[in-house]
């Protein structure tokens, strides 16, 4: 869709063949998922391929209290270091 068109609409249909829950977001929209994208940058232990390997999440689950500890303690760093 073009910058100042009228916009485009899509009806989809999205079908879980699976026992479990499955999680659908917006890359752009989702505030959670940008907020969570942040925080995962600032991680170190990426390998060569720019992948980390963490514990597994239900659907809907946030990310573990020890990374939004660990994003907090590097902002708060990095404010006082200013």
């Amino acid at each position: 869709i073009l910058t100042h068109s009228q916009g485009d609409e899509q009806d989809i249909v999205i079908r879980n063949p699976c026992m479990f829950p499955i999680e659908l977001y917006n890359l752009e929209f989702d505030k959670q998922y940008l907020e969570e994208e942040k925080i995962l940058r600032l991680l170190p232990g990426y390998d060569e391929n720019n992948n980390i390997l963490l514990p597994t999440r239900t659907a809907g689950d946030k990310l573990p209290a020890e990374l939004q500890k660990f994003h907090d303690d590097v902002v708060k760093r990095a404010e006082e270091e200013k």
